[in-house]
């Protein structure tokens, strides 16, 4: 019995070996849309959400405004819409980023005050209600990020994690 289970053993270890070889190969055409006709600090946030590619940015201005909009076909885009929550509007310094996470749209980025703040979206359009906020420490501190933040979605858990970096070149990380 064991010499057939090495057998066995061995057998799904070579197939999978075998299973995980890639080949790599560059992409043989590349397309480029301007989306929004506004300069936007760099970079971009972009995730698929109800069969939509949603992408979101800060402009160019001294306040940097959270700007979404999403593909209507494949090489158009529905016009930017201000990113509004409740009670005002938010300004960005970094690049936002965007994830989903059981059935909304959520949308990150660092305020100008350091913090990381976050809103979501259960149709792709309104961002109703007050804004979270991450970097609250149970002590009462606070933890000032200062780069872009990037979100990943468990969808086991239905947890929403956002990762950032901090002052000191630590890690920050918010569970939502």
């Amino acid at each position: 019995l064991i010499s057939i289970f090495t057998v066995m053993l061995l057998g799904t270890t070579a197939l999978r070996a075998s299973a995980q070889v890639l080949n790599w190969s560059s992409p043989t055409e590349f397309s480029s849309i301007q989306v929004g006709g506004q300069n936007s600090r760099g970079g971009v946030g972009a995730a698929t959400f109800n069969g939509k590619l949603y992408i979101a940015y800060t402009d160019n201005t001294s306040n940097g405004n959270l700007w979404l909009t999403y593909q209507t076909s494949s090489t158009t885009y529905a016009a930017p819409r201000l990113v509004v929550p409740s009670g005002g509007t938010v300004y960005s310094q970094f690049n936002p980023s965007l994830a989903v996470n059981n059935g909304k749209l959520y949308i990150s980025w660092i305020d100008n005050f350091g913090k990381v703040g976050f809103l979501s979206t259960t149709d792709g359009l309104s961002f109703g209600g007050a804004y979270g906020q991450c970097g609250y420490l149970s002590s009462g501190s606070t933890v000032t990020a200062t780069d872009s933040p990037g979100m990943a979605s468990d969808p086991f858990s239905n947890e929403l994690y956002i990762g950032y970096r901090t002052t000191g070149s630590k890690l920050g990380i918010c569970t939502i």
